[in-house]
């Protein structure tokens, strides 16, 4: 089974292969839960942060929205977008004694894998239009900025707010059919699944 792997082979890639397999089997929330912590980080991941100061290097899984920015070369226009949320980053989060807020965070991202997955309402941009959905190239992900979280108590669900800049997130489509990429800068708040992946 998945701990006795770990037990005695102690090796990452023991836990991930056999972690996998074992979440096709999960009956109720108690199994997900030890297997995911086990997957994830075998010391308890976002449990520990309830109660020491802990840098890692964590995913988030859930849903966002708020304001972009977005610049072309000669134009630029402000819009709205929401969707999915998920970037991957280094983050350092500590304790609170906050009632029902049990830790903070402050995280930089380096990509934004639910980017793809993310819609704007459509503007203008000079002589062209936004498109709503996201590029559907891998550039879209590209997601370097600052995130600040904060999480409650025995959960792994966070509240927070992102600074990001994506410098091929959208596309602008002419009268032609021309097609071209926009940088775009985010304020995004969110509400997501804290998934550490690497505890120090």
């Amino acid at each position: 089974g998945l701990l006795g792997c770990t037990q005695t082979g102690g090796r990452k890639a023991c836990r991930y292969v056999a972690g996998a397999s074992e979440l096709a089997s999960v009956k109720d929330r108690e199994d997900f839960e030890r297997i995911a912590n086990t997957i994830f980080d075998p010391v308890g991941g976002w449990a520990r942060k309830d109660t020491e100061p802990v840098a890692s290097i964590t995913a988030m899984l859930g849903i966002g929205g708020g304001y972009e920015r977005l610049k072309g070369d000669d134009a630029s226009t402000s819009t709205t977008s929401s969707g999915l949320f998920a970037p991957i980053g280094i983050e350092y989060s500590v304790p609170t004694d906050a009632g029902f807020i049990s830790k903070a965070a402050l995280g930089f991202s380096l990509v934004d894998l639910g980017g793809m997955l993310t819609y704007s309402k459509e503007e203008g941009i000079g002589t062209s239009e936004v498109k709503a959905e996201a590029n559907s190239s891998f550039r879209a992900i590209a997601s370097p900025g600052v995130y600040g979280a904060i999480g409650f108590h025995d959960s792994p669900f966070r509240l927070g707010i992102s600074y990001m800049y994506a410098p091929a997130l959208r596309q602008s489509e002419d009268d032609l059919g021309n097609s071209r990429d926009l940088r775009a800068t985010r304020i995004i708040g969110f509400l997501a699944f804290d998934l550490t992946l690497l505890g120090f």
